[in-house]
């Protein structure tokens, strides 16, 4: 069931580059940090007019370092992923690529905690398109459902979101990682429009980027990334492949193709025979 909200127009927060009101004098971009994968260029940051664009709607604590938490291409297209390298970290950017090619996401000042399934987060949220076209859509005020994430209840939505209600989000994705929606006409709390081709898509790639420096952070947000050991201090956090991580502990050995050798005896021939398997690498 559609929801039954419509804004005024002067309600709406539609904010392109041409009507930002800062100064666009900013003397530097963000330091694009992605130590935390080797060989990465980013699918949507890799294009600095982005990165400017993004950057001038920030707070400026938020415009100094921005660290890589999760790529789906790197990392693999899977929900556990993405909550295992996202949760506990913040602020953050999600950029998502749709399978008919628009680019959007949202911005969220507030830690993604795991296992919350109820919307929170604050005013300071929100939700923007970089193709086709650049806008920035702020909240209207109507409600406060910012931002959104669940992965055990299951008589909820499973997976991550941002604005409107369950399963009418502003963007969301479901926890099978490949399902998509954007929906509202407007929405009730960003008051935009689909910001994906259609209501429902398949998501073709994600980012997650931290946009605060450690320093920088809450209490809230510093207790939670200690306990989860900081982004770059687990070999399997930072590790492309952390199967071939655990795999090579094991002592074996790999080619340069991810080939993983096994060096069997036939019981047969009483001779040493290789056997191969494939680990899948990236």
């Amino acid at each position: 069931m559609s929801s039954s909200y419509a804004p005024s127009s002067s309600s709406l927060h539609h904010e392109s580059k041409s009507s930002f009101s800062h100064s666009d004098s900013s003397s530097s971009l963000p330091r694009l940090d992605t130590s935390c994968v080797s060989s990465f260029t980013s699918q949507f940051l890799n294009d600095s007019a982005n990165v400017e664009f993004l950057s001038k709607y920030l707070p400026d604590d938020s415009k100094k370092k921005w660290t890589l938490l999760f790529s789906s291409i790197k990392h693999g297209q899977s929900y556990n992923r993405f909550l295992h390298h996202v949760t506990g970290y913040g602020p953050t950017i999600v950029i998502i690529r749709d399978d008919g090619g628009h680019v959007f996401g949202g911005y969220v000042s507030e830690t993604w905690r795991e296992a919350y399934p109820k919307f929170y987060g604050t005013s300071s949220s929100f939700v923007f398109q970089l193709k086709p076209d650049k806008i920035v859509h702020r909240p209207t005020g109507y409600n406060q459902n910012f931002q959104y994430i669940n992965q055990k209840t299951e008589t909820l939505f499973n997976g991550v979101g941002m604005g409107g209600q369950q399963d009418f989000f502003c963007w969301g994705i479901a926890a099978d990682f490949e399902h998509g929606q954007s929906k509202g006409s407007p929405n009730t709390t960003f008051g935009c429009q689909p910001l994906g081709h259609s209501t429902e898509w398949m998501v073709d790639s994600v980012e997650v980027w931290e946009v605060m420096e450690p320093s920088a952070l809450s209490e809230e947000q510093e207790t939670i990334r200690n306990r989860k050991g900081g982004v770059t201090k687990s070999v399997l956090h930072s590790e492309d492949n952390p199967d071939k991580v655990i795999t090579s502990m094991l002592g074996h050995e790999f080619s340069a193709h991810g080939v993983d050798i096994l060096e069997e005896d036939d019981a047969g021939s009483g001779g040493g025979k290789k056997k191969q398997s494939i680990i899948p690498v990236g």
